[in-house]
């Protein structure tokens, strides 16, 4: 890439949410439950799996939202600056 190229557009990509279910397990294991035995109300044989989830799912810390990045408003408030003052970006 040569010194004299110019960036067109700036960007930065959002970054993909790492989700580690606190009681994905419990909740395979009751999709499972389902998937072998039709027992979809969880009355007879996945009664267990279901009251595990539940008490996980009560126990389960509460999901927040994390902070917004405002790296893409500040990125698109310089794009402008530079348009205005017909500035090059480095």
């Amino acid at each position: 890439m040569s010194s004299n190229s110019k960036i067109k557009t700036l960007r930065v990509r959002a970054k993909a949410a790492d989700f580690h279910g606190a009681c994905a397990v419990q909740f395979a294991t009751m999709l499972s439950c389902w998937a072998a035995k039709g027992d979809l109300r969880s009355q007879a044989e996945c009664a267990q799996s279901s009251k595990a989830l539940v008490e996980c799912l009560k126990t389960a810390p509460k999901m927040s939202k994390a902070p917004k990045s405002n790296i893409n408003y500040h990125l698109l408030q310089l794009a402008k600056l530079k348009r205005r003052a017909n500035i090059p970006l480095p």
